[in-house]
């Protein structure tokens, strides 16, 4: 019994750290949308591949420059697609004065401006030899390998800005693990709710971070609202902050920042180790959090067998 308290403790509060994981993994993905983040990556990551000059023809091929909007420039281009444009710069590219014209895969490499992307791309054509679909497979494969370079400039630009936002949420929101844990611990009744809405949330689906249509600030209210609905101790409160209630009124003068200052101070130092443990939870994103809550889910889920305790989770 005492066991199953513990096992659905930990589920109640992975179930909020999950929640509060999806609003700063939206919250994330507004910013990287605003400012572009994708998109301009992509563009470094092939003008280090390609050569600016070679990006350069890349992008205004009309495969790569009808993947985005008019005027923005394509988040993500497929390794397929890539290939084929690619080649299809290449062929297009002007012989060099005096050159023969090319007749092969290997020669037509010749017409690359830069030496280092000539030089790979000739490697590529001569193990391909005269098979032009063997030639597309490893252009595809020299992309991928440089676009998981690129997906990790893009995670650690964007880590950087979970850790921002999710200390920005616990205290904007005042999400408090101590409080949440204790509240959890003497309320079987609110345990057994959270339990049940983790249950459903990962029977149903893997939640997205970004609801359909993109991430948008109602969508992260909406988040946000469900957090504080889940009758915890969640927000701006009384129950919430047992310091709330000592806060001072209207002071005239100088008295009434000094009373708020001091408030304030008393505020942070009763929620600070709670702060800081929700808000590292939270920077782990929430597709972290929908993975160990299901383990943690099917480990309860598989239940005790009499006289042989705790039954092993399923493989």
């Amino acid at each position: 019994m005492f066991g199953s308290a513990i096992i659905d403790v930990a589920i109640g509060l992975m179930f909020v750290y999950l929640l509060l994981g999806l609003v700063v993994t939206a919250g994330t993905e507004m910013v990287s949308s605003g400012l572009g983040w994708r998109a301009k990556n992509l563009r470094a990551g092939l003008e280090r591949l390609l050569g600016a000059a070679l990006a350069r023809e890349l992008y205004a091929h009309p495969m790569v420059d009808r993947l985005a909007k008019r005027g923005q420039e394509p988040s993500y281009i497929p390794s397929e697609t890539f290939a084929l444009t690619l080649v299809d710069v290449i062929a297009n590219l002007g012989p060099a004065p005096g050159a023969e014209p090319p007749r092969d895969l290997a020669s037509l490499t010749a017409n690359v401006p830069d030496p280092d992307v000539r030089r790979v791309l000739g490697l590529l054509a001569a193990e391909a030899g005269p098979d032009g679909q063997k030639m597309k497979v490893n252009i595809e494969k020299w992309f991928d390998s440089s676009m998981d370079r690129v997906a990790g400039w893009y995670k650690r630009r964007t880590q950087v800005v979970n850790i921002g936002l999710a200390v920005a949420f616990t205290v904007a929101v005042n999400v408090d693990s101590v409080l949440i844990v204790n509240s959890l611990s003497n309320d079987a009744a609110l345990r057994a709710a959270l339990v049940a809405q983790a249950q459903a949330m990962v029977r149903d689906a893997p939640p997205t971070a970004a609801p359909s249509g993109g991430p948008s600030v109602d969508a992260l209210q909406q988040r946000v609202d469900r957090l504080k609905g889940l009758g915890l101790p969640v927000g701006w409160t009384a129950e919430a902050n047992e310091d709330f209630r000592q806060w001072p009124g209207w002071l005239p003068g100088g008295r009434a920042a000094s009373a708020w200052g001091a408030a304030w101070a008393a505020t942070v130092r009763h929620h600070f180790l709670g702060w800081v443990l929700t808000a590292l939870a939270a920077s782990l994103g929430a597709p972290f959090w929908f993975d160990l809550l299901s383990k943690i889910v099917t480990i309860r889920s598989s239940g005790n067998v009499p006289g042989r305790g705790v039954a092993p989770a399923a493989t």
